[in-house]
């Protein structure tokens, strides 16, 4: 296929143009629908559970972690048809590192408590977490050719993991201390509770303290990890492309 593809790459651009086009289309109106479909909470009923929706209403899905990065890895495939910048290159293939952490994490540890009873969210999640990603890995496979990405750039895949882990973290302070009067804070992903980290409910602070360390590991390790994977997979280089 990528043979065919580097033989034609008007073909190539045709090929990444249309799937691109139509993907974004469909995760957008897959994410419109889910903020049309929003119903506010009842003021009347005591909130237990405190996530996105909470405070962005149905504006939180332009917060989530899974959108930002499907967007992110189709809009630079997008790009890739137009420019032969090396830039929009390497911040292609930084999507693939974000949105392969989108498919581990979301299948490791969030998926088994979807809603897989609704017919849309179990669509959208499959879409989003998997329809997207895979379709990603293939175009990174057909584009490999043409990524010339520097192995310093694993170091670069951390600071979007991290930019997201401050804004997380400043939400669920934020509104812990401030506006629920410490009964809770925004929690975006059910692991990622800075006071209850990884799903335990105990009040051992040092096992809480241990297992926010974890998720810091993994934040620093993971992205390197699947940086690495990737880039031994397409047999990446620094050489020059054209």
């Amino acid at each position: 296929m990528k043979k065919i593809f580097k033989d034609k790459p008007n073909c190539r651009k045709i090929v990444t143009l249309v799937v691109s086009l139509v993907l974004l289309a469909i995760t957008t109106g897959l994410i419109l629908t889910s903020m049309i479909l929003f119903k506010d909470p009842d003021p009347n009923k005591k909130i237990t559970h405190f996530n996105l929706e909470t405070f962005f209403l149905r504006y939180s899905q332009l917060f989530y972690f899974t959108n930002l990065t499907n967007y992110f890895s189709l809009i630079t495939l997008l790009l890739m048809c137009f420019s032969q910048k090396h830039v929009i290159r390497r911040l292609f293939f930084h999507s693939i590192v974000l949105i392969s952490i989108t498919f581990l994490v979301y299948w490791g540890l969030i998926s088994w408590s979807s809603n897989w009873n609704n017919i849309f969210e179990s669509y959208k999640s499959l879409h989003t977490h998997l329809i997207n990603p895979l379709i990603m890995f293939i175009f990174a496979y057909i584009w490999k050719d043409k990524l010339k990405i520097p192995s310093k750039d694993k170091y670069m895949t951390l600071i979007y993991v991290f930019v997201y882990f401050g804004f997380a973290f400043i939400l669920f302070i934020s509104t812990y201390y401030l506006k629920y009067n410490k009964e809770g804070g925004i929690v975006i992903y059910s692991f990622l509770d800075f006071f209850h980290p990884f799903f335990y409910k105990g009040n051992n602070l040092d096992i809480k303290l241990l297992l926010n360390f974890v998720i810091v590991l993994i934040g620093v390790g993971l992205p390197i990890l699947i940086f690495k994977f990737w880039y031994k997979v397409l047999g990446l280089s620094n050489k020059k492309t054209s």
